[in-house]
């Protein structure tokens, strides 16, 4: 039991290291690092070769590897990859992180190959590396307890590095450096108006999270083969644990991983019955992943109301009549057939049939993830199921046909079972959900015997249906092309089909959906069963290529590629799928032009991965949107060509605003206040013709107003009149088309929220300014680090000092208003917006909210409150104005709103 305990631990605290590092990034970046393996194994091929090639001592070769290198390539891969990624859907952040997955390795192996191959280097070239020596000495030193105990030196140093490191993470988090990346994870918007550099925490967490993978890859090094796929296996299991936290929590996520080291080690030792089951043993992370996926996930974040978080591209060719748009791919189709028909001989003939088979398996991403907007990592699992029963029927004489028929039918059977947890995971944890019930089948599954046939699999030959013979390639390229087009167009018919309206409205919006009588589950399940139906042909397809099938021809792993290669070409267009399997299958022949290495390929795959960073959509919707640019710059150089400009008309009078009838003022008294010859004192906000909006929508029309320095100006306006938008721009959240901010005499519009907040602006969002997770003295400390200043905010509200210690969540309303302007009391800013404050509050809170307001401006505070109930509110403000379809109606004193006719027009209260 002792011994049994003591590798699992060893083992666990490796995937802690990694789990945590998983957990770190993901949270300041809402991106999923599936490289963190790949860091592992390239910071400890690095190590293994600084010490054992170079000869490097530990003291120096481990903290260059871990304390340099691994944190530069961090810093370096967020600032190209993963920043840019931030907003993108969870198909290209998976994508992005499954190409450095798989570059990352190639690039470390290419360099060193080259270091030794063309540069004479004398050192190991980092083939078959297994169990090298870690952070110990070499040869590691046993010692024994007992006469069934023996710990060796490299375990001891895990295990001290295991504790070190949950101390060190447990003490970093109560520093201000670990309250600001708290800050940063809980909401990062808000972190930012709070004066957190939230782009500068995320290069630290990035910097961390990769030094920590390659502590694990180093110091697990000894226990684990230092091959790329050996170290993908662990990342896996550091997944789980991972899930474990709720990709939340730190130090659950380290116990996380402790646990699956031990649990493995554990059932591997005293579970008798899983000997028969071969893989069993092995397969129990992924089960205990896919548990924690479906009991532990749940997505909290607000459904009603939201658009898609993958909304679909625009479509650049729809402005060409179709002949135009069908007439490129007629032509490469046509061009196809040609080859396939007359010029391609037999060693181009294979590559053909393979590319085409590749194209249908990835048909079915455009299926799953281009139309239902669900990211299945199990594509593989399908076509490997098919292709296994149908190899497993013929081999029982039946006939090609009927055995593809049930082949597929098994896979269908399958995307069933897989869809189930699509019912209520989404976006990466049904990604992981995916990936883990596809590793079962890949450990437990496909090498069952009765399935597989051990590892000789089986043989399929090539089918002859009636008077059709395909044993020839030539014959089979021309079935494959027929079949992708058929695929294809059904596809294309499914997209347009109520069907398939009805899975883009569950996509685009689940709640809403649900509210017209769509089926969720219906919607959800015929995706996974179509698409498995579409992978299961491709797959048996291309085990008919290659004559056979074994349970190694197609892993998990390689469906990671392939959603990879389908995603980098554009995963919602069928074209894109058909061109990448093409080319996906002729990529080593074309790159042995060039060069005689096979890791090119998977770097140049990399390097997709980082193109894919900066058009999320694909390659073929970036070619289409260049095409639209030239096509309207030409309209533009003949338009001008053409036009000539008529003379401009006499430029009118402008018309003051004073002369404008009552009525044009929507309900609000005439006045011949001007707010920039009424104010005496200096402005201390002031934006200047400002427009903005949100994507093609423009929401904010040349919008122009002023706070004096001490004064409380109020802005109202009804629901969607554009004031959170507003606050938005003078806060530094949303960038303007046009126009101009000025805190003071300076121009702040393109500075950045920390910034601003750093120069004396502070914003309250709607939503209240607190951070729900951290305790009420923690949400101080952020904006207080000073503990007397704290004390102080504790003596202005006695309320919240005998709840100090409580998760600002927890509080009422009320006091999360006070929470939340406390920081402002004890140090009051030189201005202060606030977004509907007084929402969800009861009316004698807001009485004391208002005096709060008060007492600032008394200290000098320069306050714009923005509202949309005007009565509780007038009462302190000094200047009113009224925005109205993002422009400014009306601006005047507090003392000439006629506050009647403005309850009437626009606030409907008390009506």
């Amino acid at each position: 039991f002792l011994a049994l305990l003591i590798s699992g631990a060893v083992a666990g605290a490796v995937f802690s290291l990694i789990a945590v590092g998983l957990v770190l990034t993901y949270q300041t970046s809402r991106v999923f690092n599936f490289a963190q393996g790949a860091v592992a194994f390239s910071i400890a091929l690095l190590y293994y070769e600084l010490r054992t090639g170079l000869h490097w001592p530990v003291a120096v070769a481990a903290p260059f590897s871990i304390l340099i290198v691994a944190p530069l390539l961090g810093l370096v891969l967020n600032a190209v990859v993963f920043r840019p990624l931030a907003r993108a859907d969870d198909a290209a952040k998976i994508v992005a992180t499954v190409g450095i997955l798989v570059a990352l390795p190639a690039l470390s192996l290419f360099i060193l190959e080259f270091a030794v191959d063309d540069l004479g280097a004398t050192i190991p070239k980092g083939d078959n590396i297994l169990f090298p020596a870690g952070l110990g000495p070499a040869p590691k030193e046993i010692w024994s307890i007992g006469t069934w105990i023996r710990i060796d030196s490299n375990q001891v140093i895990v295990f001290v590095l295991g504790a070190v490191v949950a101390f060190g993470l447990w003490a970093l988090v109560r520093t201000r450096v670990g309250l600001k990346m708290r800050a940063t994870v809980e909401r990062p918007e808000l972190a930012e108006f709070r004066g957190v550099d939230t782009a500068r925490t995320s290069r630290v967490v990035w910097m961390l999270g990769f030094a920590l993978a390659g502590l694990a890859g180093v110091a697990g090094a000894p226990f684990f083969a230092l091959t790329p796929v050996a170290y993908t296996g662990v990342l896996i299991v550091a997944a789980a644990a991972a899930v474990f936290g709720g990709l939340r929590s730190v130090p659950l996520a380290f116990a996380g991983g402790l646990l699956l080291g031990v649990a493995q080690s554990m059932f591997s030792g005293y579970a008798t019955f899983a000997e028969s089951i071969r893989g069993l043993s092995s397969a129990l992370p992924y089960v205990l992943l896919f548990i924690a996926l479906v009991v532990l996930v749940r997505d909290r974040s607000r459904v009603a109301g939201q658009v898609a978080d993958a909304p679909l591209p625009p479509e650049y060719l729809d402005e060409l009549p179709q002949w135009r748009r069908a007439l490129p791919w007629v032509l490469a189709g046509t061009a196809l057939l040609l080859a396939i028909l007359f010029f391609a001989d037999d060693f181009w003939m294979g590559f053909i049939t393979q590319g085409l088979a590749y194209s249908l398996i990835f048909l079915s991403f455009v299926v799953v993830t281009g139309l239902g907007g669900m990211v299945s990592l199990a594509q593989a699992a399908f076509a490997m199921q098919a292709a296994l029963t149908t190899g497993l029927l013929i081999s029982h004489g039946w006939p090609w046909l009927l055995a593809l028929v049930v082949g597929v039918g098994s896979a269908v059977l399958l995307g069933v079972i897989v869809a189930l947890p699509a019912l209520k995971l989404g976006g990466l944890a049904l990604a992981l959900a995916t990936l883990a019930l596809a590793m079962i089948g890949d450990t437990v599954l496909f090498v069952w015997h009765p399935l597989s046939n051990g590892d000789f699999g089986w043989t399929i030959g090539r089918p002859s249906i009636g008077p059709f013979d395909f044993n020839d390639d030539r014959a089979l390229a021309l079935l494959l092309f027929a079949m992708v087009l058929v695929v294809a167009w059904l596809i294309r018919n499914l997209q347009r089909s109520p069907s398939g309206r009805a899975i883009t409205a569950v996509r685009s919006a689940q709640a809403a959906a649900t509210s017209v009588g769509l089926s969720t589950l219906k919607s959800k399940l015929r995706v996974f069963a179509v698409s498995a139906a579409v992978a299961g042909i491709g797959g048996v397809m291309l085990a008919t290529v290659n004559k056979s099938i074994t349970s190694l021809s197609f892993n998990a792993l390689a469906g990671l590629t392939w959603l990879a290669v389908v995603v980098l070409f554009g995963v919602r267009r069928s074209s894109g799928a058909i061109l990448a399997g093409i080319l996906f299958a002729l990529s080593p022949q074309l790159l042995g032009y060039v060069t005689s290495s096979t890791r090119v390929a998977d770097i140049l795959f990399g390097l997709g991965a980082v193109h894919l960073a900066r058009a999320p959509d694909g390659i073929l919707t970036q070619v289409a949107e260049l095409a639209h640019r030239r096509r309207r710059k030409r309209a533009a150089r003949s338009f001008a060509e053409v036009v000539v400009a008529p003379e401009p008309p006499p430029v009118a009078p402008r018309e003051e605003p004073e002369a404008l009838p009552r009525e044009v003022r929507v309900g609000v008294v005439a006045t011949e206040w001007d707010r920039h010859e009424a104010l005496d004192v200096p402005a201390a906000l002031t934006v200047e013709a400002l427009s903005a909006g949100y994507g093609a929508g423009e929401v904010l029309h040349d919008v122009d107003l002023a706070v004096a320095e001490g004064r409380i100006s109020l802005l109202l306006g009804s629901n969607g009149a554009g004031k959170s938008t507003l606050c938005n721009v003078v806060a530094g959240g949303l960038v303007p088309r046009s126009g101009t901010v000025l805190l003071g005499a300076e121009d702040v519009t393109h500075v950045r929220p920390h910034r601003r907040a750093l120069r004396g602006l502070t914003f309250v969002p709607e939503s209240r300014g607190i951070f729900p997770t951290l305790t009420v003295t923690e949400n101080l400390a952020l904006t207080l680090p000073d503990a007397a200043d704290r004390e102080a905010a504790f003596e202005k509200f006695p309320a919240l000092k005998s709840r100090r210690r409580v998760d600002a969540g927890m509080l009422s309303g009320g006091e999360q208003q006070m929470l939340t302007l406390a920081p402002v009391l004890v140090h009051p800013p030189k201005v202060l917006v606030t977004d509907e404050p007084s929402l969800g509050l009861a009316p004698m809170i807001v009485e004391q909210v208002m005096q709060l307001f008060a007492e600032l401006r008394r200290a000098g505070t320069s306050i714009l409150i923005v509202e949309e109930k005007a009565s509780h509110v007038l009462t302190i403000a000094d200047e009113v104005m009224f925005l109205e379809l993002g422009r400014i109606a009306w601006s005047g004193p507090a003392a000439d709103v006629d506050f009647d006719r403005v309850a009437e027009s626009y606030l409907q209260v008390g009506s």
